[in-house]
């Protein structure tokens, strides 16, 4: 599926919800509704593949090393 496709999707999905829940929703709440419904094989396998790691014994790295990582990355984008 497509970006815009997948953008299409929640629109209809986030417009249908609204409509028959009320507009108390969130934008985050939608989007975990329409992801909790659009689970795709590729999310599966991810999740299949992180688990089988966990298992072999690969615990992944710290959160906070990550973070460090994306905020220098995002400080050296030619977008800023």
């Amino acid at each position: 599926m497509t970006t815009q496709e997948h953008l299409n999707s929640f629109y209809r999905f986030a417009s249908a919800a609204l409509r028959c829940n009320g507009p108390d929703l969130t934008v985050d709440e939608l989007f975990e509704h329409w992801r909790v419904q659009h689970t795709t094989e590729e999310d599966i396998a991810a999740v299949r593949e992180s688990l089988a790691d966990f298992h072999r014994g690969d615990r992944g790295f710290p959160f906070e090393d990550h973070m460090r990582e994306l905020r220098q990355k995002l400080e050296q984008s030619p977008d800023r």
